[in-house]
């Protein structure tokens, strides 16, 4: 079974950025795939006392390393850096022994056949079997062969993962009428379409505050008459807001079809709607958080936050959020993902869906879509691509642990397969370290935590769920006396 390590909150709202604790536990065959990691285990102090020499297996075939060596990690780093890879990998380590210790237990309490048939999933070719189609489609946008649109990117995806909130057609529909409203707006309030800013202030206001247009014309026999369309705004949603009831509540589709969203789904709608209008606009990530970057007419780039209608500056992100000045060095935080780059990231979310649809330990399409979406991150600073690799590296080695009866850190050593993937492991999780990633604080998560609890309470008191379907236009007719 999977669990989250992150569960992802922030000031604004959640994004689930995923990396787990916790692994699979039917038993799975190394892949054949995609294994782009090439690095060699760092060597803190900490470390039990044997050769530690590194094993670096090659990857030829990989399109992009999601690691660096041993070498390359500690002696690119400066103290501090050194410092937190050091503490990162020795709590890996401790990860590693609880997991030893938790396959001892089941042997002790199954044994032999009965372990390994313990809690093995049926396999539901039904549930998965649009998943190779979405990253397909996903991989055809992002080398040309097909129309990039990142409103046809995340739509592939929840219609992968299954009964997204709105068909094709209806999808489709609400980013047209959308787009046709605002701007019918902006020419009522003199507005120039053409200019940049004048259509990110548009999509704010259509997305922050209940707007109204006024279409006039004329009906036969009935005189002058005048359709007032209203849109209502968007609004968080409190209501299991992590997904953990239902994952579709972080799905685009639910946002557009409820009006209600969080930091998942509502900077989403901004670029959906930025895309059909024909102006830039950039996705950005603060710690279990993400936003909207645009740039202004003189090319400075303003953030904004659909989930509280606020601009902040990156001053503030960095002072408030426990951003390092390496991870906005290193471009893990605060920097901005073209749109080829969030269709890239789409391949990612896909593989989390895949993960909590297929619980079999078949391993091919995970690393499949970091296939796929990697390359366009040549930094290789995407921390979601990190976390699912470095979370299925920790599943590998634990079925090698329980293949080789492995009963101590040591033992690993012993057995080339295991130590490859522990190798791995620690050298993946160092790299992230040394991006500068840090553990939120437990208490200002566990603050961030209540606050959204509160909220939810309050949410519910008013009778609001935010998963109900509601049209947020509304159509009235204003008959005139010629």
């Amino acid at each position: 079974m999977l669990v989250k390590r992150i569960v992802a909150l922030s000031v604004f709202g959640l994004l689930p950025i995923f990396a787990f604790s916790q692994i699979k536990e039917p038993q799975v065959q190394p892949s054949a795939g995609f294994q782009p990691v090439n690095v060699s285990t760092p060597q803190p102090s900490s470390f039990p006392q044997q050769d530690r020499r590194a094993a670096a297996p090659q990857y030829p075939n990989a399109p992009v390393r999601m690691g660096g060596t041993a070498g390359e990690i500690i002696n690119s780093t400066n103290n501090s850096q050194s410092l937190a890879i050091n503490t990162a990998v020795a709590q890996k380590q401790q990860e590693v022994q609880q997991l030893i210790r938790n396959i001892q237990a089941e042997q002790k309490h199954f044994g032999g056949k009965e372990l390994a048939a313990y809690n093995r999933p049926t396999p539901n070719p039904e549930r998965t079997k649009d998943f190779p189609a979405a990253l397909k489609h996903l991989e055809d946008m992002l080398t040309g062969k097909t129309k990039l649109s990142v409103a046809d990117a995340y739509y592939s995806v929840e219609a992968a993962y299954g009964n997204p909130y709105l068909t094709r057609q209806q999808y489709h529909d609400n980013i047209k009428e959308s787009v046709a409203f605002i701007k019918t707006w902006m020419l009522e309030n003199k507005l120039n379409p053409k200019d940049n800013y004048m259509v990110q202030y548009a999509i704010r206001k259509f997305m922050s505050e209940t707007l109204t247009i006024y279409n006039g014309k004329n009906k036969r026999d009935h005189g002058a008459a005048i359709d007032m369309v209203s849109h209502n705004p968007y609004h968080y949603d409190y209501n299991d807001y992590t997904g953990e009831k239902d994952y579709r509540n972080l799905f685009l589709t639910k946002c557009l079809a409820t009006g209600f969203g969080q930091c998942a789904s509502m900077p989403i709608v901004y670029l959906v709607l930025a895309e059909a209008l024909g102006v830039k606009a950039y996705l950005s990530f603060a710690p279990q958080h993400a936003f909207v970057k645009y740039p202004d007419n003189d090319g400075n780039i303003i953030n904004y936050e659909p989930t509280s209608n606020w601009e902040i500056t990156d001053k503030w992100y960095k002072d408030n959020m426990f951003i390092s000045s390496d991870a906005v060095a290193n471009g893990i935080y605060l920097d901005t993902l073209n749109s080829k780059q969030v269709v890239a990231n789409c391949a990612f979310d896909l593989a989390i869906e895949y993960i909590k649809v297929d619980l079999t330990g078949n391993e091919d399409m995970i690393l499949n879509c970091l296939k796929v979406g990697t390359r366009y991150f040549p930094k290789n600073n995407n921390l979601q691509s990190l976390f699912i690799y470095s979370m299925h590296l920790k599943t590998m080695l634990r079925e090698e642990m329980r293949k080789n009866n492995i009963t101590s850190l040591d033992d690993i050593e012993r057995v080339p397969s295991a130590k490859k993937y522990y190798q791995e492991y620690l050298g993946t999780e160092a790299y992230i370290a040394k991006l500068g990633y840090q553990d939120m604080p437990a208490g200002m998560y566990e603050e961030m935590l209540n606050q959204q609890e509160f909220k939810g309470k309050i949410q519910k008191e008013y009778n609001v769920s935010g998963k109900d379907k509601r049209n947020l236009f509304s159509k009235t007719d204003q008959k005139k006396e010629p």
